[in-house]
């Protein structure tokens, strides 16, 4: 059996037909966002800080002291919640003593521009009768803790933010200030 004679662009056109296939399903697996980097953790003096989870949920729903479920929604159409999921890591000292409130922590963009903590627990919240099913109660970080060494406390950071914010770290206020990017610093 004689073997068929190729042209010599036939291997070069298979090699470039391979490429743009490749170019092509990579583009359609990309949403052409970076994707933050989690969990996202820095140390401080006292502190070991880490972000796990980053969220947008349209409504929060938690159960305060009064037993009561509240829920937290944007404060307008224009904006959305941002749900962080933090933990803070005691490794250093004897106990970490820290009041998380407005200033504890901020929601840094890519631009450097700040956004506050949204307080849980002020005047946005309203009573739900219950939360739906597939829902959880979130717990806050907010308010005093007490953390004593090699113990952590994890809960949520929430942010009231215009639409087209995208979040880039976490600048952290509460007893020292450590800086939690999610993605590479370039």
């Amino acid at each position: 059996m004689a073997a068929t004679p190729r042209s010599p662009l036939t291997r070069p056109l298979l090699l470039f037909a391979l490429i743009a296939i490749a170019a092509v399903v990579a583009a359609a697996c990309s949403s052409g966002k970076e994707e933050p980097l989690l969990p996202a953790v820095r140390q401080g003096n006292s502190l070991i800080l880490s972000v796990s989870v980053i969220e947008e949920p349209d409504i929060l729903y938690y159960q305060d002291s009064d037993f009561g479920i509240y829920s937290i929604e944007p404060s307008a159409g224009d904006r959305k919640l941002i749900a962080l999921k933090v933990q803070a890591f005691n490794g250093r000292t004897s106990t970490s003593i820290m009041n998380v409130d407005e200033e504890g922590y901020t929601l840094l963009d890519k631009d450097a521009n700040a956004y506050p903590s949204l307080n849980p627990f002020g005047e946005r919240r309203r009573l739900s009768p219950s939360p739906p099913n597939n829902e959880e109660l979130r717990q806050f970080i907010w308010g005093v803790f007490e953390i004593p060494l090699n113990n952590a406390i994890t809960a949520w950071a929430v942010f009231d933010v215009p639409k087209d914010v995208e979040p880039y770290q976490l600048r952290w206020n509460a007893l020292e200030t450590i800086f939690v990017p999610f993605f590479p610093i370039q």
